[in-house]
């Protein structure tokens, strides 16, 4: 049974982890077992964590190795951060309001262009 995805063959509900044992030595555990968040994907979307990871982030190279373009790629990314209950990224601070910020001098010249990077 794939642990990614449990659901009761019956009804198709999801089901909680409630055991696991050792096939060395046999002991065995038992009670409301957590999984990690990325153990809750698939093994697909796992692979594109992985892959995403390894490619250093880059979307564009990642794409690449799946055969996907750039935007297929966005769009799995954001289907997974989704799926992770991520929130979504803060919106980039639009140039204006940093020089209005600057100019009251709640920032300095260098946050600034941290903030923009």
């Amino acid at each position: 049974m794939n642990v990614t995805d449990l659901r009761c063959p019956s009804c198709g509900k999801g089901m909680r982890l409630t055991r696991a044992a050792c096939t060395d030595c046999g002991i065995t555990v038992e009670g409301n077992l957590e999984v990690s968040p990325l153990g809750k994907l698939s093994r697909e979307e796992q692979q594109l964590v992985l892959a995403l990871l390894f490619s250093g982030g880059n979307l564009t190279k990642t794409g690449e190795m799946f055969g996907i373009s750039y935007p297929t790629m966005k769009n799995r990314l954001a289907a997974l951060l989704e799926k992770l209950d991520a929130p979504p990224p803060p919106p980039k601070p639009q140039v204006g309001d940093l020089l209005d910020r600057l100019e009251r001098g709640e920032i300095d010249a260098r946050q600034a262009l941290d903030l923009l990077a």
